[in-house]
Formats: C-alpha cells, structure tokens, sequence
C-alpha cells in the first residue's frame, strides 16, 4: 500500500514540476518576445550594413553571402509573424490548463523556435563569411557617387553623344571633356561610369583621379590597387605595365581619367590604343591637352542658362513643389541670388543649400543675402584667375553661412590636405580634437561633417581598407582654394601642401603671427635651426624628408597643441620639445623613432 501510494506520490509531483515549468515558460514570454524583436532588428543591421557597404562600392555579394540574406529574410518574416501573433494574443489568461490559454502557448513554443533559428543562422554567418572581411565579388566597376547637378538639354544631349561614342562608336578610341573647374565634367563623366549599358558592355571600367602631383607610376599603383592586383614599390614601370596589359588583354576596357592636366603616355598604363577593347573618357581644363592626349571628340562644358540655373538653385533651396507658389516679391529676390552663380553648378548647388527656409523667410532676408553676395569682395582674397573671380562671392558666402567659428575652421583645415586628396576622415577628426573645434569623435563624425555634406562643401564616399569600412572626406578643387585664401587672410593660416618645395619655406618666417602651417607633401628635407612663431598651434611636416628636428627649432613654439611628423626619416626628437606644454597630438608613425622616454608625453596622444 505504501509503495502504491509513493507512486501515486510520485506521479503528483513530477505533474506539478511540468505544470510549473510550463507556467514559467508562459509567464516568460513577454521577455522571450521583446529578446526575439532585439534580435530581428539585429539581423536586420547587419543586413542593412552588407548592403550599404556593397551599394557603395557598387559591387555584387559573393554566393554565400547572398544565400544567407535570402535565408535570413525567410527567418525574419517568420519570426515577424510570430510577433504578430503574440500581439494579438499576449492578454489572454493564463492557467496552464483552459482553453484560453492554447494561443499563449503556441506563442510560446513559436517565440522559442524563431530564437532558435535565429540563433542558428548567425552561427552560419559566423562560420561560412570569409575570415578577411571580403562579402563581395572582385569589382568590375565602381560606382562613383553622384549629385543632381545634371540639368540643361545641353548636358542632357552631350551625355547621349557620350554615350554613344563610347558604346557604339568603333571610330571613337578617346573622348576628352574639358571646361572651367566646377562646369559638371567629372558629373557628366560618373553618369557614363554608373551607366548600366556601359556596365554590361564593358568588362573593366576603371575610374582614376590624376592628381596635380601623379606620376607615372602613382597611377600605376591606383590602378593595382584598382583591380586588386598587389603592388611592389620596387616595381619599374615597364614591369607594371607588362602586368597590366597582361590583365587586360582580351577584355573590353574603359578607363577614365579625371582631372588631367599634363599628357600622360598610356602605353605605361597597359593600354594600346589600337586594341579594338579599349577606350578612354578624359576631363581637364584645358582643351589642348584633350588634343595631347589624342582625344578623337571633344565636349566643350558650358555654363548653365539663367532658367536652367534657376531650376538647379530650387533644387537645393526648396523642398520639391515648393517653388510653384512662391511669393512674387521673394521670387525676384530669390533668382537674383542664384544669378549671382552665372550660371555655373558647383557655385549655384553650394549657395542654395545656405537659404533659407521659404515658409519663413521675409523678403528682407533675401534682400540681406543678396547685399552680402555683392558686397564681397574678390580682389582682397587675391585670386588671379579672372574666371574664378565671379564664383569667388557664392562660394564665399556659403563658408560664412556655417554657424559657428568652430564648424567654419573645420571647413578650412581640409585645404591643409592635398588637392585632389581623399582624407582620412578619423585622422581629421583627431586633429580637430587637438585644437579643441570638436568636443568628441561622435560630433565631429555625425555633426560637423554631416552638416559640411548637407551643404555640399565636401562629400564622403566610404571605401573599404584592411576589411574595414573607411570614411574618406573629399573637397573640390574650387572650395579648396577659396579656403586657402580665407585661411591665410582670415585665419592667418599657411598652407602649401603637396606644392613641391624643397626648403622651408620663407613665407613662414615672414609673419610670427601663423596659427596654423601646413607643408605635407613636399621634399623639405631641413628644418630651420630656430622658427619664431608665438601663435602657431598646428605644424603639419609630415610625408617630407626632415632628416632632423634641430633642437633650437621647438624652443618658440610654446602654444603648439597639434605636431605631425609622420612619413619621414627623423630618428630622434631633440630634448627642446619637452618644453611644448600645450602639445596634445603627435604623430610619429611611419618614422624611425621608436621611443619616447620623456614623461612629459604621457598627457599626448602620440601615434607611432
């Protein structure tokens, strides 16, 4: 009897275990449901994170890649549905053991079975994505960012002529477009890049910026680079066309040259010229060297008329519509602001992005903007080029239009980089920390440069190195200039990077007063023995061949917060640089030095 009434014991008790492991399963679906939506949303941003980074680049996912999407969202629309079901139903009671509670627990069990596969498909992820980061096919083509500068029947014809030549025109080996800076070449020439007859046709399409600096072989390693073909700094040039030519042989190729501006011999570049598979697109400045470069149709860009000027100013002004019922006063003030452009796009997209809100804006704002524009005057910031003269006010205008000292000195300190130069957009923001412009990298990344783009001072285009997705800030040239003028004259900034000089230079000595000097990029190879600047903050050396830092040569600089000496010989800092009490950057990368023993650094972020 008692061995029955054990069992019966037993039996009660293993009943009551499951009914209370059941009724914790029920009563934890609520934090079940709200881990399954965590875990959608992120699926989801990894999701979102392949494709932008492939819709950058322009590239297609590799097969595995593209199966787990395709699975993954099978799993996402299940598990959305199970969410859906538990909306529907989570209020209902729970017992255990009615019928009112079924649809809880089919919820339960769902939940439990989305998690897991959930759980199983970023374990796929985990074990079947290549370990080196690389979630897409080799590129074919890279698309190249583009604006909505393009309007005018002008543009619109010339790109089909384009179009034409470069597809269907066998007579047609290379096509040169030239114009004054800022006409819309490089924008006419990405519309052919990104085009998708022209990607279909062509089996490599290649996109290179020739700088004022590049060589021979600097565009030999872009184009390595390029199509991924590793690059020997010990190579000859005759040895890495040889390998280019190898790699093109047999393929139909367009490549495009941006920016030109002295003939290039493209026989170096693994390209013949009488191969049937090949053409070349050009932009300069200048239409003779279209004909150097043998160029067989040429396009001459012109300036946008005062209607198609007028259309390109509302596009960035307004909200789309908003235009049409303008007040008639505002309107007359409102084309008189983008006249001032003369028609030309870069100036005219830039301005418009400074204008006011139409809802809310008074004619006699317009009327403020438009004695602004004229009363700037071009001849103070000393630019010799007559054409740029009328460009010089709308684009002045757009730098004074950024609301605080902070975000405008960030604008300037791009024009202490290269011309034509993709920078970094971390190392930026370190400098910009240095000087304290910025108060974190998250402002400086999210805030000020977004705020740069918005109103189309600079573009980001994203590229990937080492596995890595890398922002790189790019300024054209126009606005790089004009913010070399109003750095020197305003800002009592110098900046001659990448200018091929060879000693330091005097222009530095003449005024104590620099606050910031830029000579990256040269072939300085001596420093002076001593450099009296009381003001200076930044000092910016590095990519030079400065064998030494002379020990008299730091003693002055008592306010230096930012010192770059990267990419150079120097294998020791003289002791004199201790005494720079407000240094907080310093970059030593690249260089020989390889310790610094002093304990005066531990307060600087110093990079080897």
């Amino acid at each position: 009897m008692d061995s029955i009434s054990g069992r019966v014991k037993e039996i009660i008790s293993s009943r009551l275990q499951g009914i209370a492991k059941e009724f914790k399963r029920l009563t934890n679906v609520p934090n079940d449901a709200e881990r399954l939506r965590h875990e959608i949303d992120h699926l989801k941003g990894i999701v979102d994170h392949i494709n932008s980074r492939l819709s950058w680049k322009g590239r297609q996912p590799l097969a595995v890649v593209r199966h787990w999407i395709s699975a993954q969202e099978q799993i996402v629309k299940s598990a959305q549905e199970v969410i859906l079901q538990y909306e529907e139903n989570k209020n209902r009671r729970l017992c255990c053991c009615c019928p009112h509670c079924f649809f809880v627990k089919r919820s339960s069990r769902k939940i439990r079975n989305a998690l897991a596969e959930i759980d199983e498909i970023l374990n796929m992820k985990d074990s079947q994505f290549p370990k080196n980061g690389d979630l897409e096919e080799p590129p074919e083509t890279l698309v190249q960012p583009m604006g909505n500068e393009l309007v005018g029947a002008f543009v619109q014809e010339k790109l089909s002529e384009l179009e034409t030549w470069v597809l269907e025109d066998d007579s047609v080996r290379v096509v040169g477009v030239y114009g004054m800076p800022g006409l819309g070449k490089t924008a006419l020439v990405k519309q052919i890049n990104n085009n998708e007859k022209v990607l279909n046709f062509f089996n490599l399409v290649i996109w290179v910026t020739v700088s004022r600096e590049s060589d021979i072989s600097t565009l030999q390693r872009h184009i390595f680079e390029r199509i991924e073909l590793p690059w020997r700094s010990t190579l000859r040039i005759d040895e890495a066309a040889g390998l280019l030519q190898s790699v093109f042989k047999d393929r139909r190729l367009l490549l495009i040259l941006d920016d030109v501006r002295k003939t290039i011999d493209v026989s170096n570049l693994g390209i013949s010229l009488s191969e049937n598979t090949t053409k070349i697109v050009l932009t300069s400045t200048d239409k003779e060297m279209c004909s150097s470069m043998r160029a067989d149709k040429m396009i001459a860009m012109k300036h946008l008329t005062e209607e198609e000027g007028w259309e390109l100013f509302c596009r960035g002004a307004f909200v789309a519509g908003e235009d049409q019922n303008m007040d008639s006063e505002i309107e007359q003030l409102a084309r008189s602001v983008a006249e001032e452009c003369k028609g030309h796009p870069l100036a005219i997209k830039t301005l418009a992005r400074t204008m006011p809100q139409l809802h809310s804006s008074a004619p006699s704002e317009w009327e403020c903007i438009l004695k602004d524009l004229k009363a700037i005057d071009s001849q103070y910031y000393r630019i010799d080029e007559e054409i740029l003269k009328e460009l010089f006010a709308p684009l002045k205008h757009s730098y004074d239009a950024l609301e605080t000292e902070e975000l405008r000195l960030c604008f300037l300190y791009l024009a202490a980089y290269r011309e034509d130069e993709e920078i970094d957009a971390d190392q930026l923001i370190q400098l910009w920390l240095a000087e304290g412009l910025v108060k974190s990298r998250f402002e400086g990344r999210y805030v000020f440069l977004k705020i740069l783009v918005d109103r189309c001072l600079v573009d980001i285009e994203v590229k990937e190195e080492n596995g890595l997705d890398i922002w790189k800030v790019k300024i054209h040239d126009l606005l790089r200039d004009m913010a070399m003028h109003v750095a020197e004259i305003d800002q009592n900034s110098l900046f001659c990077a990448g200018q091929s000089l060879e000693q330091f230079p005097y222009s530095a000595f003449a005024s104590p007063q620099w606050v910031r000097i830029s000579l990256m990029h040269n072939r300085i190879s001596f420093l002076p023995g001593e450099f009296y600047c009381r003001k200076l903050v930044t000092l910016l050396l590095n990519s030079n061949t400065i064998q030494e830092v002379p020990e008299g040569f730091p003693e002055k600089l008592k306010k230096l917060k930012v010192l770059d000496l990267s990419n150079t010989p120097i294998k020791f800092l003289p002791k004199s640089i201790q005494y720079l009490n407000y240094l907080l950057y310093l970059q030593l990368s690249n260089t020989q030095i390889r310790v610094l023993h002093d304990q005066t650094f531990r307060q600087v972020e110093c990079s080897f």
